[in-house]
């Protein structure tokens, strides 16, 4: 904490407010934040060199796009190659090279230090589908333009919880009374089940308690 916030209560405040933002996004992307630079200033968010840099009065009046800001700055801290992250260059040049183009300008102006940072919220937002707030259209349009960068990024097999639950392994854990779990894929309400978990549930952060159920046509996740 910068000590132009003039007093420990004012610099805990604000400590706690990007904290528990922190907190909130995947744990895949915060393997490497081991600090939160916080100032005064108007100045943008910055990722890398394990930590990320905020300046309160920009994060703070652009509180609708918060989170979309900080997940950018995680996946540069966690994800890029260019600070030892989770996404190899030379795989990831491979998909750039076979999707039919960028996510967005800015990573179109900047494909070497933006493209991955860039590609993580749009993501987690295919991941999430209609759950993300996005639209049928634009998901759509997510997939068609970045499909190679799309699964190779799901072949890291992230852990995305607490915002995405991780789909439960093979094998039912009677003794929790729910299943195990593994980071391969997300479950949420009416995606499909495993036979072998019908009865069982599975707790999630997003969308509470789901039951495997038997359906007329699928086994389906229910409420």
């Amino acid at each position: 904490m910068n000590p132009e916030f003039g007093s420990q209560d004012a610099a805990a405040t604000q400590a706690g407010f990007f904290a528990r933002i922190l907190g909130q996004l995947p744990r895949g992307c915060r393997t490497q934040v081991d600090a939160l630079w916080i100032h005064s200033g108007n100045e943008s968010l910055g990722g890398g060199n394990r930590s990320i840099l905020i300046h309160s009065n920009f994060a703070n009046g652009d509180r609708a796009f918060l989170e979309e800001g900080l997940l950018h700055e995680c996946a540069h801290t966690s994800l890029d190659w260019d600070w030892g992250g989770t996404v190899e260059r030379a795989k990831w040049a491979a998909q750039v090279a076979r999707d039919p183009g960028f996510i967005s300008m800015y990573a179109a102006d900047n494909p070497k230090s933006e493209d991955v940072a860039e590609t993580f919220v749009p993501y987690l937002a295919w991941k999430l589908g209609a759950a993300s707030g996005y639209t049928a259209a634009q998901l759509e349009a997510i997939s068609q333009q970045i499909p190679n960068r799309l699964n190779y990024l799901d072949s890291l097999a992230l852990d995305l919880a607490p915002l995405i639950a991780a789909e439960p392994s093979t094998t039912p854990s009677a003794a929790s009374g729910g299943v195990e779990q593994s980071t391969a894929r997300k479950i949420r309400p009416g995606s499909a089940c495993k036979k072998a978990f019908i009865g069982h549930t599975f707790t999630t952060v997003k969308f509470g308690t789901l039951t495997c159920r038997q359906g007329s046509n699928a086994i389906r996740w229910r409420r």
